[in-house]
This record gives C-alpha cells, structure tokens and sequence, in this order.
C-alpha cells in the first residue's frame, strides 16, 4: 500500500509475465487433444463391435471413462512438470541473484536488481521497501516504484498502516484481493490510493527487523497468491543481509569522510592565516556531518556584550543582516553558553526561542535547529549552530560527532 500521498503518473496495465500465460494455454490444448483422441477412438471401437446394443454401450462407457482417467492423469503429470520447471528456473534466478547480492556494497544497485527480479518473478510494477530508523522511529524509502516509475516518497514517523504492522509484528502480511475491505476489518485508513491486492515481509539481518519490502496492484485481474507470498519471504532473505552490509558499509564511509574532514580541518587551521577561510570551512562541515541544510558560527565579543555572526552557509542576506550582532542577554539565544551543553531544537514550533527568531528562521525554510558552544581551556567563545529544513530528531551519535566539531573549531578561533 502507497505510504503517502503521491501524484500518480500515467495508468500502465499490468500483466503477468508472457511465460504464465503461455503454459496455461497449453496445458488446456494438451487436456483437450487427450479427450477428443479418447472420443475418437471410442467411436471407433463402437462401430467395430457386434451390433450388441448393451455390450457396445458398456464398452464404450468403461472406454471413455479409462481415457478420462488417463487423460486426467496425464494432465496433472504435466502440470507437476510445469510447475518443476518454474520452480527450477526460479531457484537458478534466486542463485543468480544470491551471486550478485554478495558481489556489491552499493545500495543503489542493491535496489535496481532488486527491482528487475520483483518485476520477473510476480510481474508487478508497483512495489517500494521502507526501512526502519529505530533510533529517530522513523521510516525512510530508498526506493519506491508506482506504476514502473520511480517515486519520492518522504520519510515519516512510525504509525499504525501495513509497511508498520509488518515491521512490529514481524511477520508477514497477504492482502490477495478486495485490499479496500481487509484495511477496514482490521482497523486500518482506506484512501483513494488503496490498492486492489498488497504484500508486505519484513527484511530481517541480525535477528532484527531492518524494513519491510511491499508488493501491490491496483488491477482487479491480478491477485496474490501464497505461492507469491513464499517467493518474496525468500527473495526478502536474501535482500535483508545484503541491504544491513550496504548500510554498514554506508556509514563506515561516512565515518572515513568525517575523520578527513576534520583532518582537513585541522591542516587548514595549521596552514592558513585566513581565519575565515578556516571558519567556512566548519561550517560546510558542520553541514555534511549533521545532514543538515544550514550554518552559521556566532563569536564572542566581550567589548560590547554581544554575539557576532561571523560565518555562515546557505543563509539569506536577509537574515544574516537581521543575526549580525545579538545582545548576550537575549536568554533564549545565548542558552548554550550558560550551560555549556548543546542546545537542541527538534522542532522550532514547540520551542522556547523568541517569536522573532522563529518568524526569521521559518523564512528561511528552516524547522529545526541546533545550538553547539564552542568551548576553550580559557572559556567559551561563542556557538556554531545547525538548521534544518524539516523537524530533525538528534541521535546520541551524532550530537556527539557535532560536539567533536564544535570543539575543534572552538581551538581554531582560539587559537586565531
């Protein structure tokens, strides 16, 4: 089931593969042949027996019914073969995929072959995998497709919808047909969006759930089976271990990023007389490390009791001449540097900051920020803070990682 509110590009019918309907096909005409063959040779045995009207009756019944019976037998002997050789095929396409799985760290094309085997296997267009940030409780999608196009879904907070059930539960969840009535008997909203039939299994690595990967249709002649079902638990195992190494893989490189980052930091403060050249440079960043959209760095000036904006990045001139010069006596603003301790706004409409200075900062786009001192042997010099575009939930990881930065440009001003 969609997970928000897109706008839907042009209507595709969807089908199942060519192969489905070609065996089906087949297995009618080999069911057939079996029965006019049988027909045909009771007629003729009919013809060439004594004119005996109840021998050749009985004959011909205990004919007719033995050729049903084979050809009944036939039929479910060729039916087995079929669905042998499916299995087969699906199985060498699992081993297939196992291989690349393993051979590849990169998310991205984790996602695209995931999304070439979905469409082989159930021949579906519709599909997306949500995973679970347990720490901020969120769900994020790196990859949603809606009718073969690829969409942006944004990540949103944990609720009570199927891609949740899936995740808490831990278990799977078959929607196969008249998905609109199942959500209402269990409780769950219907939209205009809802689709016809739905499946979702969690992707589970180091017995915890890391997301759900979904399937759904909006067409009323395609259904989902339990066999369908089984084929995504499967293909589900197989993604689980390999998206947890590519996100691991993911953050070990961010780390790398952060560590030459502040090492360039440091030989830039080291090397470079240009105290701004050193000072932009922490707060692009403060940037890549905190994920945020914005920066700016407030200094100190004892003279005249008041914080200078001595540096910033992606903020209007508007604001900047609005922030030049605050007076230290502006509680809301100066928090951090009477407690020592970062000052986090998660959400800029539930804070405690001046009415002006949320009306500055909601013109700027931003919705949450974060204030982190810049502390020296010989005291306080000032603050760097962080903004965000959307409400932003610190994680314990990374107000520490920011800290480690504030405190290296804290040494830097210091020392300049």
């Amino acid at each position: 089931m969609s997970d928000s509110r897109i706008s839907q590009p042009a209507f595709q019918k969807e089908k199942r593969p060519l192969s489905f309907s070609i065996q089906r096909r087949n297995r009618w005409l080999f069911l057939a042949a079996n029965i006019v063959g049988g027909l045909l040779l009771g007629i003729a045995l009919w013809l060439a027996l004594p004119r005996v009207p109840w021998l050749a009756t009985a004959l011909l019944v205990a004919l007719v019914a033995a050729l049903l019976a084979i050809a009944l037998l036939a039929y479910r002997v060729y039916q087995t073969q079929i669905h042998l050789r499916q299995r087969l095929k699906e199985l060498c396409t699992l081993n297939q995929i196992s291989q690349v799985l393993r051979s590849t760290l990169e998310l991205d094309n984790l996602l695209a072959i995931l999304q070439l085997q979905v469409r082989q296997f159930l021949g579906v267009d519709n599909f997306y995998i949500a995973l679970y940030d347990q720490e901020n409780e969120q769900l994020w999608y790196p990859m949603a497709v809606k009718h073969g196009q690829n969409v942006f879904w944004p990540a949103r907070k944990l609720a009570d919808r199927l891609t949740d059930r899936v995740i808490r539960e831990r278990q799977p969840i078959l929607l196969a047909n008249h998905a609109q009535e199942e959500l209402s008997r269990i409780g769950l909203p219907v939209d205009d969006d809802a689709p016809y039939a739905w499946i979702g299994v969690p992707l589970i690595a180091s017995e915890r759930v890391i997301g759900c990967l979904a399937v759904f249709t909006y067409q009323e002649n395609q259904e989902f089976s339990s066999s369908d079902l089984d084929l995504l638990e499967t293909l589900s195992g197989q993604v689980s271990v390999a998206i947890e190494n590519a996100l691991l893989q993911k953050q070990v490189e961010q780390r790398t990023n952060q560590l030459e980052t502040m090492n360039q930091i440091t030989i830039l403060s080291n090397g470079s007389l240009n105290l701004q050249d050193v000072l932009d440079k922490i707060c692009q960043s403060m940037i890549e490390v905190g994920g945020a959209a914005h920066s700016a760095i407030f200094i100190v000036n004892q003279e005249y009791n008041e914080l200078i904006l001595t540096q910033s990045r992606s903020l209007s001139e508007a604001f900047l001449r609005l922030n030049r010069q605050i007076p230290l006596a502006q509680d809301e603003r100066t928090r951090c540097l009477r407690t020592g301790q970062p000052n986090l706004m998660p959400e800029l409409v539930s804070s405690s900051l001046n009415s002006i200075y949320v009306t500055a900062l909601m013109q700027e786009g931003i919705r949450a920020g974060g204030d982190f001192p810049l502390i020296t042997p010989e005291g306080q010099v000032g603050y760097v803070s962080v903004y965000y575009d959307e409400p932003h939930k610190f994680g314990e990881e990374e107000i520490e990682l920011l800290q480690t930065f504030a405190a290296q440009a804290a040494l830097i001003v210091s020392n300049s």
